[in-house]
């Protein structure tokens, strides 16, 4: 492109493509349903409807090749201006044809015996128009990626796909009403020529709506061509069988687009399908028909929208399997649709009728339902197809597609013929029939894609469930490898990151320590497990997570090394320092105030804090000797707060300190609505697990037989710091206390130990002011007295 990459998805060149693709798709199907009611006047309309919908989709087929060359060859942009050109052209020559005779009377409407040539020129012109957008579609989706950032690409074709699938409908609904505005009738049958009276509304519509779409696609920005020397397929079959291997040898590419495809598949037969079950059966008028379509699209829009919301910046392929469900159980539904009275003609029927209002119900359930199904399938297409063979891989998709929209029409026009020997109404058991392939498709899929289904359901239950406050996230980078290192409270803190995290985090953790009944979620993640004991596992795992790393992932880390006991913060191990290799400078600052030098690192450290969990089922109670998985307090103020990136770690307690300081702000910022138990009326913010001590931060203050207060020391000197008594030591998993040591530092408080000129942070157990913040001090306060902390925490004092 002659443009940077825009950073926004509301940008120009972004709403341009999003008109051009509306006009090409709305014009489609509006002159495809203006023909069908039209053929209906002269030929059988199980026919009609088939052919309507082949020759609109065989052209995909055909040029499916030679459109994904023109995609690489040439610019995208271009080929879109090219197509929307040739578009208005060919509608301008319908408007002739339509006009032409023979007329028709209403008790002689498709009587004759063969098609006039009318007909045949009309579906001349839909297979023109349908090549068309066979070339404009790769182009569509090729450009996507380039008017888009990438953490957009989901929402875009969440877009796309909900305007694409309101332009095919309102096409559809325009094509009837344009029908029924330009043909005479007689008793609610048409006379004259169908469609070939008061033409300037067709123009109107049909061509105004080109010209649009010719005018928007010049604001797209220009392109440069992806493969200028690509080579025009000389065997357009034999291209298009090595686009479907190309597509082949990416298997989960392959899969989704099959899966995709069978949506679509649906799609097309659906649209035939409403046609002939609300003539047929619902017995109403054929701009009421266009109604139910209206109805399906605004269901799929919803979902659309839904999909995006629940997705956030994730492809959501969990929602896939309850998608097609949700499609196959109201397929099925629409197969039980109450009869209308008997006696009733065909065309008097009402959209105020209970049968009419029942299938408008079912139709948006059905289109809520889709857009869940097919936006992640799309959305992974879009992202997961290499750059450099998009064109290929989405010619390869479109011919899946099409390919599926023509055997499922096919199976309509069958199924109407064969339902019709033992049924009444064939669109009934159709729907009937569909429904269920629909459900047992979904069974597979929930196969298919366990690990993200188990992923996406425990996502939102924990939303649910804690409704965990996310501070902080513009921390986290959008790309490139990073390390987050977090403190760990809970056996949930994994699935909570996971759920509030925009990337996906591979976890190194213990093998022994994870479930077997979330191995689906744990492989879908990425998990790296890590076998404590096993030299060989843990290099192993070290060697997993910097490959990760340098290849652009997010690794994540509980530094403490298991769940804390008491809800202290555990001194930092420092295996995370071990995934770090020697890097370039950097120019930002590290955690320690010092300059990078050349053993910088460029992957930076997130530190992460998650609070508000201590104490519910999933932790350990001051106590407790295991998780004994009672209810306890299941609605926490759970806050999971991201850090600034950290550079040049030289060891552990950097981040430890980091992630201490979160938590004090976080819990002093935003747990406004913390309310402390009422037999604990006077205590203090820094006490607010409840966990450490009995004493009021008053008494804490006061006390002079607190480990922690030196004789020496003035009230303000008194650092918030404890040796848990050994009466409450219950494990061997924490060092509780040290001779000489005021302790470490209390929940909800952090302590450092700086230099004594710079003020920047000094290794451990060198001598430095002792300085402290609390959920009750905005600033930290640098005490008289100086001091050391130790690789475990503990502070000891000199004077």
């Amino acid at each position: 492109m002659d443009l940077s990459k825009p950073h926004t998805l509301w940008n120009r060149g972004f709403v341009a493509l999003l008109i051009t693709q509306f006009t090409v798709a709305f014009n489609d199907n509006a002159f495809r349903w203006l023909l069908v009611p039209i053929g209906k006047e002269y030929a059988n309309g199980d026919i009609i409807r088939f052919l309507g919908g082949a020759f609109l989709i065989i052209p995909f087929l055909l040029w499916t090749s030679i459109a994904g060359y023109v995609t690489d060859r040439f610019s995208r942009r271009n080929a879109i201006i090219w197509c929307k050109s040739i578009e208005l052209i060919l509608l301008a020559s319908a408007l002739g044809v339509i006009c032409m005779g023979p007329a028709v009377s209403g008790d002689a409407a498709a009587s004759t015996s063969a098609m006039p040539l009318k007909l045949y020129l009309l579906l001349g012109i839909m297979f023109l128009l349908g090549s068309q957008a066979a070339f404009f579609s790769p182009s569509k989706y090729g450009t996507i990626p380039d008017l888009v950032p990438e953490t957009s690409i989901s929402a875009a074709n969440g877009l796309v796909s909900m305007l694409s699938m309101l332009a095919c409908v309102s096409g559809q609904i325009l094509g009837g009403y344009i029908f029924f505005w330009t043909t005479f009738y007689d008793n609610k049958l048409p006379v004259g020529i169908p469609g070939g009276h008061h033409i300037e509304i067709t123009a109107f519509f049909l061509c105004g709506m080109a010209l649009i779409g010719l005018v928007a696609c010049l604001f797209i920005p220009k392109m440069k061509a992806v493969d200028p020397h690509a080579l025009f397929p000389r065997n357009p079959f034999w291209q298009t069988g090595k686009d479907i291997a190309a597509l082949f040898s990416h298997k989960m590419l392959f899969w989704v687009s099959i899966a995709s495809a069978f949506f679509w598949g649906l799609a097309a037969l659906a649209q035939n399908n409403i046609d002939k079950y609300a003539t047929e059966y619902l017995l109403v008028q054929q701009q009421h028909v266009t109604v139910l379509a209206a109805v399906l699209t605004i269901g799929i829009g919803i979902g659309a929208v839904m999909c995006g919301y629940l997705s956030g910046k994730h492809i959501e392929m969990g929602l896939v399997p309850i998608g097609a469900f949700g499609m196959g159980f109201f397929i099925m539904l629409l197969g039980f649709t109450p009869a209308q009275p008997g006696g009733l003609k065909a065309g008097f029927g009402t959209p105020l009728d209970t049968p009419y209002l029942y299938a408008s119900v079912m139709m948006l359930m059905t289109g809520l339902a889709a857009g869940l199904y097919d936006i992640p399938l799309a959305s992974y297409i879009q992202k997961k197809s290499p750059p450099k063979e998009r064109g290929r891989m989405i010619a390869a998709y479109n011919f899946c597609t099409f390919s599926a929209m023509f055997l499922f029409i096919g199976l309509g026009l069958a199924g109407a013929f064969v339902f019709h020997q033992v049924h009444e109404h064939p669109s009934l058991m159709i729907w009937l029939i569909t429904g269920s392939l629909t459900v047992a498709v979904s069974a597979v899929l929930a196969y298919w894609f366990d690990g993200a289904l188990m992923i996406f359901c425990i996502r939102y239950l924990l939303y649910i469930v804690y409704r965990p406050k996310v501070i902080g996230i513009e921390n986290l980078p959008e790309a490139g490898g990073a390390v987050l290192v977090c403190n760990h409270i809970s056996l949930l803190d994994g699935l909570l990151l996971y759920a509030v995290c925009p990337r996906r985090i591979r976890f190194l953790a213990y093998e022994l320590t994870l479930p077997k009944f979330l191995e689906p979620s744990i492989r879908e993640s990425g998990i790296i497990k890590i076998l404590p004991g096993n030299t060989k596992n843990i290099i192993n795992g070290i060697r997993q997570a910097r490959k990760a790393l340098h290849g652009g992932e997010l690794i994540g880390m509980f530094a403490e090394g298991g769940i804390t006991r008491n809800g202290q913060m555990k001194a930092f191990e420092p295996g995370f320092l071990s995934l770090f290799k020697a890097g370039g400078k950097r120019n930002e600052s590290v955690g320690d105030g010092k300059e990078p030098d050349s053993k910088t690192t460029d992957i930076p450290v997130i530190p992460c804090y998650i609070g508000g969990l201590h104490e519910s089922m999933f932790s350990y109670k001051y106590g407790d000797k295991k998780i004994t998985f009672k209810p306890r307090r299941l609605l926490q103020n759970v806050i999971i707060a991201f850090g600034k990136p950290m550079y040049d770690v030289r060891y552990p307690q950097q981040v430890q300190i980091a992630v201490q300081e979160l938590g004090v702000d976080s819990y002093r910022k935003h747990n406004k609505k913390h309310k402390l138990p009422a037999d604990y009326p006077h205590r203090s913010a820094l006490h607010v697990d409840y966990t450490l001590t009995d004493f009021s931060y008053a008494d804490f203050l006061s006390q002079e037989s607190l480990p922690n207060k030196s004789s020496a020391a003035k009230h303000s000197d008194v650092i918030p710091a404890m040796n848990v008594p050994p009466e409450r030591m219950f494990d061997k998993f924490h060092i509780y206390s040290k001779d000489g040591s005021i302790g470490r530092a209390l929940c909800n408080a952090v302590i450092k130990v700086i230099d004594r000129d710079t003020g920047s942070l000094v290794p451990p157990n060198t001598v430095g002011f002792i300085a402290y913040k609390t959920t009750e001090t905005a600033d930290w306060i640098i005490t008289g007295l100086t001091g050391k902390m130790d690789e475990d925490g503990f502070i000891f004092i000199n004077g």
